[in-house]
């Protein structure tokens, strides 16, 4: 491929959102566009999240709420073939689901190709974008989309002596397994599904030790239930207005369905798709409160673990090898056997452990000003975008147009996903980013054939 070819598009990430843009862009697209889809990583559709070579990673969604197509919910279930739509299936598999479409979109358009480069500057110029890669090569785009999904979560709260350690993992999606000691104990940082997550690859690799959680609140996530049923929002009786008016209303509408047969989980599906409406109607402040007081609480009721890996967490608990902490690490220090000691400070008191490994379950970081990439900073340094006003990702219009540093919309850079949480908050599922990359696609399809019209006249 040579440095300077014009494209009508070039997508930065070839996971999920990446991958679902193209493929839109495959049904919609005039016949002579040509696209570009560059990624770091390997064959565009598992990204991080879905490239585990592990069977013990599932969904936290059911197949027929995990389709990649718009419009289609049975698509993922029609494509697993011998799954029942309430299958969580493994995230491998789903990786695998994402990576036939997306040869599917190439198998229906020459003109479309991917790229294996890190980009690391996209500069707005007249008419057209130039990205960079990390080699020097340059293209150039008229449309650019911004599909970066999660970044690894910040450790910059962590001692030095435990994140400059050798057994110390800064992203839990990279890390492989057969690197890390199967012997003494672990230390798992954070409480949420990707902890729960990694503790089932550390069973699964055959780590014998124990394992320690550590977290603020102590906090785990509720056990899913496949067969829970999205409830009409317009037939709940729920107030929207301020984090905790909703908090009041949703317990009470929780209490009554299950007072009548039904389960409280219909309850949360139910507000997780109005829940982009509800945040954009709240003032920042009471974002901030929801996000200060109650986005644990409502986490671990949204964000449930699957059976069979709740199933792993309590089979290890019952045995003994796992351990819950409440409350932060203040100190760490390094011991001469390899091993490192870490103090933990909760409302009990203090807590001293000594491990063999450790494993940063955060969560993303959505700071873009310490995200730790070289795309990112350049674009920050040279005003192209801007972090939203919470600091839970990038500044983007409701049409999903990134802005830059003064505020104002790019009229042909997009972005999607993880990116705009501070913006819609629910919008990191499958569900939301199939949606977003409809939108895109039909925008930038709509823009290049109105292209085509004019030059034709």
């Amino acid at each position: 491929m040579d440095s300077g070819q014009l494209f009508d598009a070039v997508i930065v990430g070839g996971g999920l959102a990446g991958t679902t843009v193209a493929a839109e862009l495959a049904l919609t697209a005039p016949p002579d566009f040509r696209l570009l889809l560059i990624d770091a990583g390997g064959e565009p559709g598992p990204g991080t999240a879905y490239a585990a070579p592990s069977n013990r990673l599932f969904m936290n969604g059911t197949a027929r709420a995990m389709s990649a197509v718009p419009g289609d919910k049975h698509h993922l279930v029609r494509w697993l073939q011998t799954e029942p739509e309430t299958a969580l299936i493994s995230r491998r598999a789903f990786g695998r689901y994402l990576s036939e479409r997306f040869r599917e979109a190439l198998k229906m358009r020459p003109a479309f190709e991917s790229a294996h480069a890190e980009v690391v500057d996209v500069a707005p110029g007249d008419g057209a974008f130039t990205i960079v890669d990390a080699h020097g090569g340059e293209r150039l785009a008229r449309h650019v989309v911004l599909a970066l999904g999660n970044f690894e979560p910040d450790y910059g709260f962590l001692p030095p002596a435990l994140s400059r350690h050798s057994g110390f993992v800064a992203d839990p999606w990279r890390f492989a397994a057969s690197r890390l000691p199967r012997h003494g104990d672990a230390l798992v940082v954070g409480s949420g599904l990707t902890a729960l997550d990694a503790i089932a690859l550390l069973d699964e690799m055959g780590f014998d030790g124990r394992i320690h959680i550590v977290s603020r609140r102590g906090l785990v996530p509720c056990v899913d239930n496949p067969f829970a049923h999205a409830l009409d929002p317009r037939s709940l009786d729920l107030d929207t207005s301020t984090p905790y008016r909703l908090l009041q209303t949703l317990r009470a509408t929780a209490r009554r369905h299950v007072a009548a047969g039904g389960d409280w989980r219909d309850v949360v599906e139910a507000i997780r798709t109005i829940s982009p409406r509800i945040w954009t109607g709240w003032s920042e402040r009471d974002r901030k409160r929801f996000l200060r007081h109650l986005q644990a609480y409502w986490s671990i009721h949204r964000y449930r673990v699957p059976p069979k890996t709740a199933a792993v967490y309590d089979r290890l608990r019952r045995e003994g090898r796992l351990i819950r902490h409440r409350g932060q690490i203040t100190d760490a220090a390094e011991l001469a056997n390899g091993r490192v000691r870490v103090e933990v400070t909760g409302p009990m008191g203090k807590d001293t452990l000594v491990v063999s490994a450790t494993i940063n379950c955060t969560g993303p970081n959505g700071n873009y000003e310490r995200v730790r990439h070289p795309l990112v900073a350049a674009l920050l340094r040279r005003g192209v975008m801007r972090p939203d006003s919470l600091r839970l990702g990038i500044d983007a219009t409701p049409e999903l147009r990134v802005r830059d540093a003064r505020g104002n919309a790019h009229e042909r850079l997009y972005a999607l996903g993880p990116p705009l949480r501070g913006i819609f908050y629910e919008t990191t599922a499958v569900p939301e980013t199939r949606e977003q990359a409809a939108h895109i696609a039909r925008l930038i399809a709509g823009e290049r054939t109105r292209l085509r019209l004019e030059t034709a006249s």
